[in-house]
């Protein structure tokens, strides 16, 4: 309940307050002078690339994604572990080389075998 309660206020209520906002004119009356502004123009031809580049990119990762999982998901087991591995790996990959870029950067200052000892290296 608490936490219901917590999302209702932090999220919920600024949404409508902005909503609610965004309907009404320079009088304070009901208006959706803003909506059609924000839709037409310019405005418009951009949301629309928008959404066309996006379910493009939605359907390619679909199909790019389904035929690796169809093709694991029948394979056996220890070949369908290896190629879960290849999936995931690469994910892996940035994380590592930004630690190792850290580890290069850092040298001396920071070591893992230095852990006791916080702050600089003595002189």
């Amino acid at each position: 309940m608490p936490v219901t309660v917590f999302l209702l206020v932090l999220f919920i209520y600024p949404i409508i307050g902005v909503l609610s906002l965004s309907l009404k004119g320079d009088n304070g009356a009901f208006t959706l002078h803003w909506y059609t502004d924000a839709l037409s123009g310019a405005n418009l031809s951009v949301l629309m690339s928008t959404i066309r580049i996006s379910a493009e990119t939605a359907l390619l990762s679909l199909l790019v994604g389904f035929v690796p999982a169809y093709a694991i998901a029948r394979m056996w087991p220890v070949f369908a572990a290896l190629g879960m591995l290849s999936v995931v790996v690469p994910h892996f990959i940035s994380a590592l080389v930004g630690t190792y870029g850290w580890i290069i950067m850092l040298g001396e200052i920071w070591s893992p075998r230095r852990r006791s000892s916080p702050g600089p290296p003595p002189p």
